[in-house]
């Protein structure tokens, strides 16, 4: 990460720079295939990507076969929406993968807060 960030939060300045100059209204995160993975088994699990970022385990992103160590976590993202002056959209898994699902009566452990989500749950 570099040393010197935008207001420290390790985004690069040049790199808010040029989102500053866009204006944007809104920010998603995460979005689309990073959220629902291949299998379920490697989805996106927002409650995993909460706290220190050497706290967080990381997951397998099958889509792209690349490990992530999710650096950028919700933490990160509502600073820089909030850097931005732009509204967060939170993206959160409901179940489904490209490959899988799970019963919508069972998706209130990935969806409620006070709930940690086994990944047994996954298969």
């Amino acid at each position: 990460m570099p040393s010197d960030t935008h207001k420290g939060h390790g985004f690069r300045k040049e790199l808010i720079s040029m989102l500053l100059d866009l204006r944007p209204r809104f920010l998603r995160f995460p979005g689309g295939c990073f959220v629902e993975g291949e299998w379920l088994i490697n989805a996106f699990r927002w409650k995993e990507i909460i706290g220190p970022w050497e706290q967080r385990p990381g997951h397998f992103g099958d889509v792209w076969h690349y490990w992530t160590d999710d650096g950028l976590g919700y933490y990160e993202f509502l600073q820089l929406a909030e850097d931005l002056d732009a509204t967060p959209i939170w993206v959160v898994n409901i179940g489904i993968s490209h490959h899988d699902k799970i019963n919508i009566s069972d998706i209130a452990p990935l969806v409620e807060v006070s709930f940690q989500c086994p990944r047994s749950l996954y298969g």
